[in-house]
């Protein structure tokens, strides 16, 4: 997977450096394992140490490459040199599925559901070329699989994540306790600044088929003629995931009309502190994706007391109440969107009242600490036959993808 400043991030990177810092801020010990094909090194990130391995050969999954059990030998003797007493990993990639074949290795795990292998491949409508390729996701969805079925605790992002992880992998078990992604404190303190003359709706994520960028466009092209001063910022990374496997960036310009070209404005990828200046600048923010395991964007601009607009499917209607914290449109509809955004963009009060109750809902579920002390009760519970419990060691470890795209508990997170 990923950890900010180790290369290119998305959730798992934010939730484990969220957690990890949190932790620590929690009188705790957390570790970060990170294998990310560099050299063993040990990194520290404000007081984190980050243990970074490289366990790939020139043998291929599933004895070298990727989650295999070389990786998983590699694991098991950081597991024993930092005298963890639980690991947690996610089940992208299958790495608990592969430390669970390794003789000897009987560290307790925790699995977290992120977004399987699976769901990943579906969402960007990835087609197999070849019968290596098929063999090889298929061996990757047993060990995603196989890590789940074998781990003492699962949890989950979201409901919506949990069915749809069932669902592909065919896992029966049901005892997956859901617990939110957290969300940074800054994201608690933006400083909205509306110098604009004209309202300015804010996409933020991934220029990326499965966010729903396209669907915006359309949607705002439908407003213009209302809002003719109505800007779209869009503020991520470009992708080739348009629908012929191409850019993002270049398949929506071919959606605008040339004479609306200036009420677009491509972003690209911004820092965290740019993330920020944005989000205050925003008068709404709409997230069109078409699924989403969690939504951490969403759930940062609530946290930011920005009104949000989303759809009626995946992981929003767990979070979002109709007109209480925000809207939800009919999903994949540019009507229905439009329809929503202007209702925000013609109410001041609406959107001040919506922006209150996002806050709020953002402060009681995804405020850090208390994500925080939810993981850290899933942790005593697999620890509980530890003699003290009162501080964790915790290693959070991940492991980047390969390209397509007191004695003390201590907690490995993979």
């Amino acid at each position: 997977m990923e950890y900010p400043g180790f290369g290119p991030y998305g959730g798992i990177g934010v939730y484990v450096q969220q957690v990890a810092h949190c932790l620590k801020d929690l009188g705790h010990l957390p570790f970060v394992l990170l294998s990310n094909g560099a050299p063993t090194s040990l990194h520290e990130d404000g007081g984190i140490p980050i243990h970074s391995f490289n366990p790939v050969t020139h043998f291929p999954f599933p004895i070298g490459r990727g989650s295999s059990l070389m990786m998983a030998k590699r694991l098991s003797r950081l597991v024993r040199e930092l005298k963890l007493n639980i690991l947690e990993v996610p089940e992208f990639g299958g790495a608990a599925g592969a430390l669970s074949l390794w003789p000897g290795c009987s560290i307790p795990t925790v699995v977290r559901l992120h977004t399987c292998s699976a769901i990943v491949r579906s969402l960007n409508h990835i087609r197999t070329q070849s019968y290596g390729r098929s063999l090889t996701n298929s061996l990757g969805d047993r060990m995603e699989r196989r890590g789940i079925q074998k781990a003492q605790m699962v949890t989950a992002i979201s409901a919506a994540v949990v069915e749809e992880t069932k669902f592909r992998l065919r896992i029966s078990r049901r005892d997956i306790k859901i617990v939110a992604n957290p969300v940074s404190d800054s994201f608690f303190n933006v400083h909205s600044n509306h110098e604009d003359a004209a309202p300015i709706v804010l996409f933020l994520g991934r220029l990326e088929w499965r966010k729903g960028p396209d669907i915006l466009v359309e949607s705002l092209s439908l407003l213009l003629p209302t809002y003719p001063g109505l800007q779209l910022w869009l503020a991520g990374a470009d992708t080739n995931t348009d629908p012929r496997g191409a850019s993002m960036r270049g398949y929506l310009e071919g959606l605008i009309d040339p004479k609306n070209r200036n009420n677009f404005k491509f972003l690209g990828a911004l820092d965290h502190s740019e993330v920020l200046r944005v989000i205050g600048r925003a008068t709404v923010c709409v997230f069109p994706s078409r699924w989403e395991g969690f939504g951490i964007a969403c759930a940062e601009t609530m946290a930011a007391c920005k009104p949000v607009v989303a759809p009626d499917t995946s992981c929003f209607p767990e979070f979002i109440r109709h007109g209480e914290n925000g809207l939800l449109a009919r999903e994949n509809s540019p009507a229905a969107l439009a329809a929503e955004i202007g209702l925000l963009l013609s109410s001041q009060a609406l959107r001040d009242n919506l922006a209150a109750g996002a806050r709020r809902y953002a402060l009681a579920h995804f405020e850090c600490r208390k994500v925080c002390t939810e993981l850290l009760d899933v942790y005593h519970a697999v620890a509980q036959r530890c003699p003290n419990r009162k501080q964790i060691r915790v290693a959070l470890g991940v492991r980047r993808p390969e390209p397509v795209p007191v004695k003390e508990n201590r907690v490995g997170n993979l």
